[in-house]
């Protein structure tokens, strides 16, 4: 499709302009618990941001699994978008959200699982039988989701 005069530029203009976009919230919502209770989301950011302590010291130290995400979903994003976009369809649509949301979800649980810095207490190792960091229930993997709503 190609839009050249200046009649035709505008209406083309005006139809994106009012067009409806999707919106994508990726992350933990509120309603993700443990088996005893305990907030998905507060557990993602103590542990996202860490946790201070006593005399300065981090209780529970940062581990930035979603900021380190972010670099990731960006190319993920910019790669899909490049593919997704033509003049035929200049808006995103809710299936292309979806699709970026998708792939936000899956690159945030492999950081999840792979961040190994900063390592565990030798007594949260010994608690958990496990070293990683970020795992003990997986519930917090399973947790990550993602949202599209129409704006």
């Amino acid at each position: 499709m190609s839009v050249s005069g200046g009649q035709k530029l505008a209406a083309h203009l005006q139809k994106i302009q009012h067009a409806k976009y999707p919106t994508l919230t990726v992350g933990f919502f509120g309603g993700s618990r443990y088996l005893d209770g305990t907030s998905v989301p507060v557990v993602a950011a103590k542990n996202e941001f860490g946790i201070q302590g006593r005399e300065g010291r981090p209780a529970v130290p940062a581990r930035p699994f979603m900021r380190r995400s972010i670099p990731k979903i960006e190319a993920d994003v910019t790669k899909i978008l490049k593919a997704a976009f033509s003049p035929q369809q200049p808006v995103p649509t809710p299936a292309l959200a979806d699709r970026i949301g998708l792939k936000a979800v899956g690159t945030i649980q492999r950081e999840i699982v792979g961040l190994t810095n900063p390592r565990n207490s030798p007594v949260t190792i010994q608690r958990k039988g496990s070293s990683n960091p970020l795992v003990d229930t997986g519930q917090l993997r399973k947790s990550v989701t993602h949202r599209v709503t129409d704006s």
